[in-house]
């Protein structure tokens, strides 16, 4: 369903551009993440719960699939090629935004716990999502990369309540 709102999206306004000559810029942007980011997203969720367990409040941390990859980039990265889109893009043209690099979700908790000792972690087995790039396709062209490490959001402290 999501996917399809999102072709859909890209088809109306690459319909918009040859049609009516409507200049429009098409990023796909993978996920981001960042430090203080929606406690919904799976860092940040993962993160919450590490800080929870330290702290006491919570006996295990619960998740999706670990073996899940995702392709993560640092927000401000996203940003960054908003602005390469808009300066150096092509009008009707889609630009992959992302790092061209598959982390593995486990990689992720495993970043998060590197000081504590864990009691527990529980995920439901069927579980099999990927979200995976494949390459930061138009990019390129612009000379646009990546500057911040996909781990780099794991070095502020958390600020839940």
């Amino acid at each position: 369903l999501y996917g399809n709102s999102k072709k859909a999206q890209e088809a109306l306004a690459l319909d918009h551009f040859q049609k009516h000559g409507i200049q429009v810029y098409l990023p796909r942007v993978f996920n981001n993440t960042a430090p203080y980011e929606n406690a919904q997203k799976v860092c940040s969720s993962l993160a919450k719960q590490v800080v929870e367990h330290k702290l006491g409040k919570r006996q295990k941390i619960t998740t999706g699939n670990l073996r899940s990859f995702r392709d993560f980039t640092d927000t401000r990265d996203v940003i960054s090629a908003y602005l390469a889109i808009l300066k150096k893009g092509r009008p009707g043209t889609i630009y992959n935004v992302c790092s061209g690099k598959d982390i593995e979700i486990k990689q992720v908790l495993n970043k998060l716990l590197v000081a504590l000792v864990v009691i527990a972690v529980a995920w439901p087995p069927a579980l099999s999502l990927s979200n995976r790039a494949a390459g930061a396709a138009g990019m390129s062209q612009m000379t646009w990369n990546a500057a911040w490490p996909w781990r780099t959001p794991f070095r502020w402290p958390p600020a839940w309540p």
